[in-house]
């Protein structure tokens, strides 16, 4: 049996003010972090429908861009609650540093545009 150990690493830039910094999570990091916040939440909170996982194809330049799209659309969605913005599932996630007011934090995935020429979403 051969494993794969192939994946895709999804690059997100956060900016606090006029900071930023790069946090590279792979896919199963992002499922994770929706488990985490869907146990830890009041059930009054509703997240976002998680992307869903696909098995075959999983490394193909178009899966990799919709699922860019599809994760940052993701974020946005769940950093406009001010409870999940400031959880500390979300806090170690985009490793924002002491002292960084949660509602002032702004995570992109880099744009898949850049991904050819800066390697944003890098296949490791």
């Amino acid at each position: 049996l051969l494993v794969s150990r192939e994946y895709t690493s999804y690059d997100l830039v956060v900016q606090h003010g006029d900071r930023k910094w790069r946090v590279s999570r792979r896919f199963r990091e992002f499922a994770g972090l929706d488990a985490a916040l869907d146990q830890a939440l009041p059930e009054t909170v509703e997240l976002p429908p998680f992307p869903k996982k696909q098995a075959l194809d999983r490394l193909s330049p178009s899966l990799i861009s919709q699922r860019c799209k599809e994760l940052e659309k993701y974020m946005r969605t769940i950093l406009r609650d001010p409870l999940v913005r400031s959880s500390t599932h979300v806090r170690n996630f985009l490793k924002v540093p002491e002292g960084c007011l949660p509602e002032s934090i702004t995570p992109t995935l880099a744009p898949w545009e850049a991904w050819a020429q800066q390697q944003s979403a890098t296949i490791v």
